[in-house]
């Protein structure tokens, strides 16, 4: 066989051709393996040495095999652990960099997901009841300057010691008459010890306060009191005004 001949020549590559060859006419050729796989050897390629060989010596084991494997396998098996090595560290990275990923990912869905809590929480925490807007809690537009303490400058007071002439329509035969009482309406303010929960409890005032009409009309007497006469025949604005006044007033 020219392939023996190649490795004493010490010509592996020819060797491995020649052997190539060989093998395809018989694969069975233990004198292809033995020499394709001393030719390995002297390529310094042991693990496709070590291969050839093992088979080699199954199809007809002889003393120069066992020698070449002696010197073959101890370096075929340090390239086997450092693959192995390579290939857990390589693995090891892998999971640190997926896990970081997952890490990442978690982070900014929670992130999201508390950005969303404390959106939610704000928009919720200012409306007590449900009330919509920027009355303390959230009245539609608001009374300017909030309410909590009297409205600003002090709201100088309802018209009309002896009440509002002719009454509001719609609250008994002729309105109500006298309107409503009280010594030239409310001086200096709704006071500061208003209960607001009686108004933000109260679910017509809270329908009320949803209407843009009857907002805009409170906001305006709110700026001019003495706006108030032009809304009381507003069947729908003067009752909520007289709601307020008389949640304002409180207990006799």
């Amino acid at each position: 066989m020219t392939a023996t001949v190649y490795i004493k020549m010490k010509k592996p590559n020819a060797a491995i051709r020649d052997a190539n060859a060989a093998l395809e006419i018989n694969p069975d050729s233990a004198k292809g393996y033995k020499a394709r796989g001393m030719a390995h050897s002297l390529l310094g390629q042991w693990e496709e040495a070590a291969k050839d060989l093992h088979v080699a010596s199954k199809l007809d084991y002889d003393e120069e095999i066992s020698a070449v494997l002696k010197k073959v396998e101890p370096n075929a098996h340090k390239l086997e652990e450092h693959r192995r090595k390579y290939d857990r560290l390589r693995k090891e990275r892998e999971d640190r960099k997926a896990e970081k990923d997952r890490q990442r990912r978690r982070a900014k869905a929670q992130a999201e997901y508390e950005k969303a809590k404390k959106q939610e929480q704000s928009s919720s925490s200012g409306r007590p009841g449900g009330m919509p807007g920027g009355f303390p809690g959230g009245m539609p537009g608001g009374f300017p300057g909030g309410m909590p303490g009297g409205f600003p400058g002090g709201m100088p007071g309802f018209p009309g010691a002896g009440g509002m002439p002719g009454g509001f329509p719609g609250a008994g035969a002729g309105g109500m008459p006298g309107g409503f009482p009280g010594a030239g309406g409310m001086p200096g303010g709704a006071p500061g010890n208003v209960d607001f929960s009686k108004i933000l409890n109260d679910p017509d005032m809270m329908a009320a306060f949803s209407d843009p009409e009857i907002m805009a009309a409170l906001q305006d007497v709110m700026k001019n009191p003495a706006n108030l006469a032009k809304h009381q025949s507003n069947p729908k604005v003067a009752p909520v005004i007289a709601k307020m006044m008389s949640k304002f007033a409180g207990p006799k």
